[in-house]
């Protein structure tokens, strides 16, 4: 997936087609041949507590608490190589988590239709849970569509990290960044790629030889960073102005009204699911491990130590930061707008709520990368001023190039 094709819209809507299509497969091969049936209504009116609480609510809350959580940073980072990159990725988060959410819940409904109470907790694992409900062949094509649907998830995984691990080098985020953000001739980070890939076989090898107090804690803490990553960015926004999302000009798909009463209501729900991490998942069996989940909550201060230490020894002096430019992966370039200050208050004064970086009679300044040889970007005149738009130098051709030889 290193090739240009990689990054076609046709390709990757062919790809969530073909995992609907898997999933309704799996859905439909369950429910036909389960030698176990069970009516959807005692999934919504009968709760089996096999927890550690005594409260069925708090174990009705730990469980919903799992099932909700639905990632599409995916999308997000996939839908920033669009040319209207301003109006895709909110709407590509937004319905990507939507449809995500859906299609879990539809195919959880059909397990739990399909396998018996008992197996679910003694066969935790979904090879025997198939296994023994399933017949053989029934069995093996479930695990084959299975195998197709995680493939899929794990090359759009890769892709998307991928991305990101080039823009935190292409920011100077961390040591050897040059070397890390060259692009091939056909404009393909592959160079973070087999960084990305080095790094995830070293972490994985760590993980998996031996288990420790060490990889424990690792393991049991990703849950946590995970949802800090969600968490940060809702606490700014509630902290900001009501408008801020309309400064920079480029906001063109919003939820309106709706934005910071669901906003509220994300921050209380990641709050929640945090306090829940902490709390055991496993039937009573298995043992007491509240203090072993409880414990990895460590990780937030830990973590936020290592970034305070790792800005002074490094970030200081080399970070350039990714707020300040629209980044266009595609052609190796950033276009920055200009600053609040400089004779407007904000670039939506100078432009309205719509400054679109394909204009072709908005001249752009390239600060990294090769010029893009595209219809849709094109510098003419350094100093072109539209009417009521914003004046952005562009400077000539010779850029530094930051592309593989």
């Amino acid at each position: 997936m290193l090739l240009p094709v990689s990054r076609s819209p046709r390709l990757w809507i062919s790809f969530a087609a073909l995992t609907a299509c898997i999933s309704a497969t799996i859905c439909i091969l369950l429910l036909s041949s389960s030698n176990f049936h069970q009516s959807p209504i005692m999934i919504f009116t009968r709760l089996e507590n096999q927890s550690q609480f005594k409260s069925n609510g708090i174990a009705f809350m730990l469980g919903a608490s799992i099932l909700a959580a639905a990632g599409a940073e995916n999308s997000a980072h996939m839908a920033e190589e669009t040319h209207q990159a301003e109006l895709v990725v909110p709407r590509a988060m937004f319905f990507a988590t939507v449809i995500n959410y859906i299609n879990v819940l539809v195919v959880q409904i059909s397990f739990y239709m399909s396998f018996s109470e008992a197996n679910i907790f003694n066969q935790p694992a979904m090879l025997s849970l198939v296994s023994a409900h399933c017949s053989r062949r029934v069995s093996a094509c479930i695990f084959s569509c299975l195998l197709v649907i995680t493939w899929i998830q794990q090359i759009s995984q890769l892709f998307a990290s991928t991305r990101f691990v080039w823009a935190l080098a292409r920011d100077n985020a961390f040591p050897f960044a040059t070397l890390w953000r060259k692009l091939s001739k056909s404009q393909m980070p592959r160079r973070a790629t087999i960084l990305l890939v080095t790094l995830t076989i070293l972490a994985s090898c760590f993980l998996g030889v031996s288990q420790t107090h060490v990889t424990s804690f690792i393991e049991r803490s990703d849950s946590y960073l995970s949802l800090m990553c969600y968490l940060i960015p809702i606490v700014l926004y509630l902290m900001c102005d009501k408008d801020v999302l309309y400064r920079d000009g480029r906001n063109f798909w919003t939820l309106q009204e709706w934005s910071r009463p669901l906003a509220w209501l994300a921050l209380i729900t990641l709050l929640m699911q945090m306090v829940l991490g902490g709390c055991p998942t496993e039937p009573r069996a298995v043992g007491p491990q509240f203090p072993a989940r409880a414990v990895s909550s460590a990780s937030i201060p830990l973590v936020a130590l290592l970034a305070a230490v790792s800005w002074f020894l490094y970030g200081r002096a080399h970070y350039v930061g990714p707020i300040k430019s629209i980044t266009v992966w595609t052609t190796g370039q950033e276009v920055e707008l200009p600053r609040a200050g400089n004779s407007i208050a904000s670039t939506e004064e100078g432009v309205g709520r719509r400054a679109n970086i394909y204009e072709e009679s908005i001249p752009m300044q390239a600060t990294s990368g090769s010029i893009p040889q595209s219809e849709h970007m094109t510098s003419t005149n350094p100093s072109t001023s539209l009417g009521n738009s914003v004046t952005i130098p562009a400077y000539s051709s010779t850029t530094s190039n930051s592309t593989e030889a």
